[in-house]
């Protein structure tokens, strides 16, 4: 009695006010879709080798199991083509880690990917720290130092228009139930 049980939260800008003053957040079921973009104007990102490898790095039930949220799904990409200017190629059956690390020592920047520590920007309302720990660890596997940074959605915007990312993680939801929506 007198103590709120649920309400729902449309606006991000509150939910990002709510959860910098300490209020934990529940979110609900919905239909949606997150990408993994990269930077191809970046290095190592513009090297077609280093992203098939951290594609390839990737094993969906792994993922599923250890990194997504229930009722959840993994994707057979990591992005959309119209979002990010290129379409890679379906996530292809398991690969080795021999095979995976063949494309990373094929790419121009195999010497150097261990020197320099790479940032994936999430909004702060996608935070899921076991996906940021799944993510981080199976991509230091192939030499790439990767920090899992969250960000206010106003920071987050601007960074996607104007390119000031290495790796982003976006999140798209139709605004009807329709996944054509988008």
């Amino acid at each position: 009695a007198g103590e709120l049980d649920y309400f729902k939260i449309v606006d991000d800008k509150y939910a990002d006010l709510l959860s910098q003053k300490g209020i934990a957040l529940k979110r609900s079921l919905e239909q949606g879709l997150s990408f993994i973009g990269f930077n191809h104007t970046r290095s190592p990102f513009s090297d077609r080798n280093i992203r098939l490898a951290m594609r390839y790095a990737v094993n969906q039930v792994d993922y599923k199991n250890k990194a997504l949220k229930t009722n959840q799904e993994s994707a057979n990409q990591f992005l959309p083509k119209n979002m990010f200017g290129r379409l890679e190629l379906p996530f292809p059956d398991e690969l080795s880690q021999d095979k995976i690390m063949a494309l990373v020592n094929k790419s121009k920047y195999s010497k150097i990917l261990k020197r320099k520590n790479y940032y994936l920007y999430k909004h702060a309302a996608y935070e899921n720290p076991e996906e940021d720990r799944y993510l981080t660890s199976i991509f230091k596997k192939i030499g790439l130092n990767i920090t899992v940074t969250t960000i206010p959605r106003d920071v987050f915007i601007k960074k996607w228009i104007n390119k000031d990312y290495d790796i982003i993680y976006l999140k798209v939801i139709p605004d009807i139930s329709d996944p054509d929506n988008f």
